[in-house]
């Protein structure tokens, strides 16, 4: 039974590149001939890619772009370029022996964006051999989606959010969907062999198709990299359940297949209510971001997203909701009690448990000024000396661990800058500076009660009271 992986991206621009060199010519003195194939790895195994042929359908791009880079000047580009043929294979006639970062890209996705790498490794192009084989495979991970019970599930349509943190290349993925059947030719749908994986590209995306005998398998493209990669894979099939899985992909550390047993989702439903302000709630938007409880980063991306309108008495519901800290907010213009317009805003965290669901959240919605921080807001301000002048360009750092990267700001002409939604938890702030030659740091620390509240910090440099050398 056929797998197709729907990939959708945005901003997508086609890079042609010229045809692939044989390996039959003779490189130049002092360079190597260097030829080998892009197949995918599955279970261990190899896989042949194979190119869809769509006539009219991006024609000149059925192709990986093979890249690589001098790992000291890696900002310069690629040094060398190539491009495979229909199934996979590739051949470089003229490339400088040394060390080189190579990557695997798909064409139709422009340049400048990671989404399009498939393999990023170190390679070595030895000297005193004139003709080399270079492999590179692509790595996917087997899953196999199950229900409840354990047993494979049958699913039509499968949603996978994908975050992956670490590692060199920035891989910001959307949301993904698995859907049955092979890839639409031009004579309908094709199927891909045994032993191989059918590709598509096109115009704002590309696909992958795979065969496969077991009820509910799926593969997805996992790219390793030297440095400490994670992925967190978020599986839900509507009406049914989701999982969230998680695991490391630095070199060879990646698992090869997982078991995903789905379990029932949430439900989350109450009453939105005013406080303070008056106002039509009738067609106001809820925002749900479910986050990750594990989260060991500060950026805090979601693993679920959802909206709901509210009616008319106030009562709002989200269903197919997975476990972990739901972030609801919600925010309304209306008049306060002396009639001027005020902003009114709802924002509330619970904890949501596998198998939970919560039916009586009572949401109230009080007035802020339009310029105040809301619940979950830490409005920044950085000066210096003792007639606080603002600090403009200036890089500001939100820390919630020892050790950890945290989210950047920079401080605009006045001195300011927002991290907004924030979770409630404990932060502190810091910004880095020059004295007399010295890095010196000043952090103000940031309670999790002020954050549930909303809250404005300074940062004042120059002083002695809050900066520490480092």
């Amino acid at each position: 039974m056929a797998r197709a992986l729907l990939l959708t991206l945005c901003g997508i621009a086609a890079a042609l590149l010229g045809p692939a060199r044989s390996f039959a010519q003779e490189a130049p003195a002092g360079r190597v001939a260097v030829r080998g194939q892009v197949a995918a790895k599955l279970k261990g195994e190899a896989l042949q890619f194979h190119f869809l042929e769509n006539p009219g359908d991006l024609d000149g791009s059925r192709y990986f772009e093979i890249l690589l880079t001098d790992p000291k000047v890696p900002d310069q580009g690629p040094v060398v370029r190539g491009k495979t043929d229909a199934d996979g294979n590739f051949s470089l006639r003229s490339v400088r022996p040394g060390s080189y970062i190579a990557e695997v890209r798909i064409p139709t996705v422009a340049e400048g964006q990671d989404l399009g790498i498939l393999y990023r490794g170190t390679v070595e192009i030895k000297a005193d051999q004139p003709k080399q084989e270079l492999n590179l495979p692509v790595s996917f991970l087997y899953i196999r989606v199950q229900d409840a019970q354990g047993k494979p599930f049958a699913w039509n349509t499968l949603k996978l959010g994908i975050h992956r943190t670490g590692g060199e290349l920035d891989q910001r993925w959307g949301q993904v969907v698995f859907s049955r059947g092979g890839l639409e030719g031009a004579n309908g749908p094709q199927q891909a062999e045994p032993g191989s994986i059918l590709v598509r590209l096109q115009k704002g995306g590309f696909s992958f198709s795979w065969g496969s005998k077991e009820i509910g398998a799926v593969i997805f493209p996992v790219v390793e990299e030297d440095r400490d990669v994670r992925y967190r894979m978020t599986f839900s099939v509507p009406g049914t359940g989701g999982k969230v899985h998680r695991f490391a992909a630095a070199r060879g550390k990646a698992p090869e297949e997982v078991d995903c047993p789905l379990q029932p989702m949430s439900t989350l439903a109450g009453r939105l209510k005013l406080q303070g302000m008056s106002a039509d709630l009738q067609g106001t938007s809820l925002a749900l971001s479910v986050l990750d409880p594990d989260a060991g980063s500060e950026d805090d991306q979601p693993i679920h997203y959802a909206s709901a309108q509210v009616g008319a008495d106030g009562s709002f519901r989200f269903n197919d909701v997975p476990p972990g800290l739901a972030q609801v907010s919600a925010e309304v213009v209306g008049k306060g009690d002396k009639q001027a317009a005020v902003r009114g805003v709802a924002r509330e965290w619970i904890p949501i448990n596998e198998r939970e669901n919560r039916m009586d959240l009572a949401l109230q919605v009080t007035p802020h000024s339009f310029v105040d921080p809301a619940p979950g807001d830490i409005f920044v301000s950085v000066v210096d000396g003792l007639e606080r002048k603002p600090v403009g360009r200036i890089k500001v750092e939100l820390l919630a661990g020892e050790g950890k990267r945290g989210m950047t700001s920079v401080t605009g002409p006045d001195g300011r800058c927002v991290f907004m939604l924030r979770r409630p938890r404990s932060y502190r702030l810091r910004v880095t500076e020059l004295q007399n030659g010295e890095k010196v740091t000043a952090e103000v620390p940031v309670t999790e009660e002020e954050v549930r509240q909303g809250v404005r910090k300074e940062i004042k440099l120059g002083g002695k009271t809050n900066v520490a050398s480092r």
